[in-house]
């Protein structure tokens, strides 16, 4: 019985572990689908946004899925992960912002240094709001 409570009580810390991998997988997706566009001649923009599109589709249904053990997936759920998301890049703007003006002038650092907090704060977000039970 005091397993299963343990176990319980540290579910979340799989969920953020699994939340890791599938924000790789769907950056390596994300990448593929921008790098193929471009050998195929497709102006960059184009290309960044359906290869962010494709990364954002797989990890809405991975994180429904797998992260979060949701056996149904919904419009309601899918409208509160775009605007979570949304606002996390606004988030993540702000941040790289304020690193570049008061830590870093390197961009390259400078997102580094966002990865951690975004992520820990995403996780919460679509703990608490998208994926909820």
């Amino acid at each position: 019985m005091v397993h299963r409570n343990v176990l319980d009580r540290f579910s979340w810390l799989w969920q953020l572990l699994r939340y890791i991998v599938t924000g790789g997988i769907n950056t390596l997706l994300s990448y593929v689908t921008f790098a193929g566009l471009i050998v195929l001649h497709l102006n960059p923009y184009a290309a960044q946004g359906i290869g962010y599109t494709a990364g954002m589709i797989t990890s809405f249904l991975l994180n429904a899925k797998w992260t979060f053990s949701r056996s149904h997936v919904q419009v309601a759920m899918a409208v509160k992960f775009l605007v979570v998301n949304l606002l996390l890049l606004m988030l993540s703007e702000l941040l790289l912002h304020l690193i570049l003006v008061y830590v870093t002038h390197s961009a390259l650092l400078a997102q580094l240094f966002t990865l951690l907090p975004i992520t820990a704060i995403g996780f919460i977000l679509n703990r608490t709001i998208v994926f909820n039970r």
